[in-house]
C-alpha cells in the first residue's frame, strides 16, 4: 500500500488496552453464558487510532507504553498494521476491556484495571512523545492516563509538543480535556456527555450543542465533536459543517467508532482536504468500523464503500 504522508504523524499511546469481543445470546443473572470470541485485538484509543491511520494509508510514528507481559503482542499487532513504533516498557499487566454483543444488538463494556507507571517510566514516556515531534506534524493525545502519570505531566507533554511547532490533537474526557484546553491544543474531539462535562450542563438540541463547541474556539482551534449515530460536527473559527451516514448502518459494536471518526479525519486533513470532505470522510471511518467487530478501521476500501451514503453540509 501506498503511504500518502511521511513521518507527520504521531500517536501518543498513554495506556493501552487488550480488547475482547465476544457474542452472547443475552446476558442473565447468574449462571453460566456460552459465547462465541470474535476478537482479541491491541487496544486502548491511541493504538487504535494509530492503526486506523496505517490501515488507511498514512504513515505513522507511534510513542507508548507497554507492560512487559504483553508488550510482544503489542508489538507484533504494531508491526502487522506497519505501524513505526518506539515504547517505554514496564513491569505489570495490561488493562483488559471485554465487550458482550447481545443478540438484540445490546453491546456491554466491561473495563478491568489500569496500568501504573513509575515517575522514571513518566518521564521517559514524556521524552518519546516529545522527541518524536517536529514542525507541522500532528501529535494525538487519545485516551485516558494511566496511574502515575499525573495532569502535569500530560500538560508537559503537550506544551513541548507546542514548543516544537507541532499540533496538538486530543481525546480525553474529565480534568484531562480541561487541562489539554488549559494549553491551547488544535483540535479537541468531545463526544456529547464530554461536552457536557466542559459546558457544566447537560444540552439535548445539537444546535445548541453545536453552540458550546464554538464556545470552546477560544482555547483550541478546532472542535470535532462525535455525535454518535448522529454522525458528527466540525466547528472552527472558519465555519461549521455536519455529517451523517444516511443509509442504515448495522451497527455490531462501537469499540474504536469515535478513534476511527477521528483517524479518518486527520488522514484526509493532513493531505490537504477540505474541513467538510475530511470531516465525511471521518464519518465513514466510524460507520465502517462500527460494522465489524474490530477496534480499527481495516482498509481505506471498506470505508470507500461507506462514502456514497455519507453526507456532509454546512450548519
Amino acid at each position: 500500500m501506498k503511504r500518502r504522508l511521511t513521518g507527520r504523524l504521531v500517536v501518543a499511546g498513554l495506556h493501552p488496552a487488550i480488547d475482547r469481543t465476544i457474542e452472547v445470546p443475552s446476558l442473565r443473572r447468574g449462571g453460566a453464558i456460552r459465547g462465541k470470541l470474535l476478537a482479541i485485538q491491541a487496544g486502548g484509543k491511541g493504538t487504535n487510532v494509530a492503526r486506523s491511520l496505517a490501515h488507511l494509508g498514512n504513515a505513522v510514528t507511534f510513542r507508548g507504553i507497554l507492560a512487559e507481559r504483553d508488550a510482544p503482542f503489542f508489538r507484533a499487532a504494531l508491526r502487522q498494521s506497519r505501524v513505526r513504533f518506539r515504547c517505554v516498557t514496564i513491569p505489570g499487566d495490561t488493562r483488559q476491556n471485554i465487550t458482550l454483543l447481545e443478540a438484540d444488538g445490546t453491546d456491554t463494556h466491561v473495563v478491568s484495571g489500569a496500568m501504573r507507571v513509575s515517575r522514571d517510566a513518566a518521564r521517559r514516556l514524556r521524552a518519546a512523545v516529545a522527541d518524536a515531534a517536529a514542525s507541522e506534524y500532528w501529535v494525538v493525545l487519545s485516551g485516558s492516563r494511566p496511574d502515575g502519570f499525573t495532569l502535569n505531566d500530560y500538560e508537559r507533554v503537550l506544551h513541548a509538543v507546542r514548543r516544537k511547532g507541532a499540533r496538538p490533537v486530543v481525546d480525553a474526557d474529565g480534568e484531562t480535556l480541561a487541562a489539554a484546553l488549559r494549553n491551547r491544543p488544535w483540535l479537541v474531539k468531545p463526544n456529547r456527555a464530554e461536552l457536557h462535562g466542559l459546558l457544566g450542563r447537560s444540552v439535548r438540541s445539537t444546535k445548541r450543542l453545536i453552540a458550546g463547541a464554538r464556545d470552546l474556539l477560544h482555547t483550541c482551534g478546532v472542535v470535532l465533536l462525535s455525535l454518535g449515530s448522529e454522525g458528527a460536527a466540525l466547528v472552527t473559527r472558519e465555519g461549521c459543517w455536519r455529517s451523517r451516514d444516511t443509509r442504515p448502518v448495522r451497527v455490531l459494536h462501537t469499540v474504536g467508532c469515535g478513534d476511527a471518526l477521528l483517524a479518518g479525519f486527520l488522514s484526509e486533513y493532513a493531505a490537504g482536504k477540505s474541513p467538510g470532505k475530511a470531516l465525511r470522510f471521518g464519518v465513514a471511518c466510524g460507520s465502517a468500523c462500527a460494522e465489524t467487530p474490530f477496534n480499527a478501521v481495516q482498509s481505506a476500501a471498506e470505508v470507500r464503500r461507506k462514502l456514497p451514503g455519507v453526507v456532509v453540509e454546512r450548519a
